[in-house]
């Protein structure tokens, strides 16, 4: 039998949650347009000197030194880039899938998988989750910018890649 004034598991799990969110956005480094100035000529200048043949580890260290990021700064802005790129990556992927679903509504295998890829897009488009870990305004930031960052993610994702 539960005390008076217990929490029930769900709503404990709320405030744990809730709790983790705020100790997390403390520790999440601040996202400035000076910052994503920064990384973004830190990636733009990696991919480019790798386009030249240059080998990743001396375009990665070129590349840092022209950014003005400090490694511990690039490693901070890059976490929170690849989470908020990875996720928004996989929403325009389900987005185009669903396009392609939804261009033949006669067919009712391509109307379920359209209502399934729906479903999934509500739950990959929710940026609540970062917006509790990093704050709504780096979130806002972020997604000004979304286009711009996911393509240069994608990219040095598949450099790294190919340099590992």
């Amino acid at each position: 039998m539960r005390e008076a004034g217990a929490l029930s598991d769900a709503r404990m799990h709320d405030v744990l949650d809730s709790a983790d969110a705020r100790c997390l956005r403390l520790a999440a480094p601040p996202i400035t347009d000076e910052g994503l100035d920064a990384l973004v000529g830190y990636l733009r200048e990696v991919l480019a000197a790798s386009s030249r043949g240059v080998p990743f580890a001396k375009a990665h260290a070129r590349a840092l030194e022209g950014s003005a990021l400090t490694v511990h700064q690039l490693a901070q802005v890059q976490t929170v880039m690849a989470d908020f790129c990875g996720r928004r990556w996989a929403a325009m992927e389900l987005e185009r899938r669903l396009s392609r679903a939804q261009s033949n509504p006669d067919d009712p295998r391509e109307r379920a998988v359209a209502e399934r890829l729906s479903g999934e897009l509500d739950r990959v488009g929710d940026l609540s989750a970062l917006e509790r870990r990093y704050g709504p305004e780096a979130i806002a930031r972020l997604r000004k910018r979304e286009q711009e960052l996911v393509e240069l993610h994608r990219a040095y994702v598949d450099l790294v890649r190919r340099a590992g």
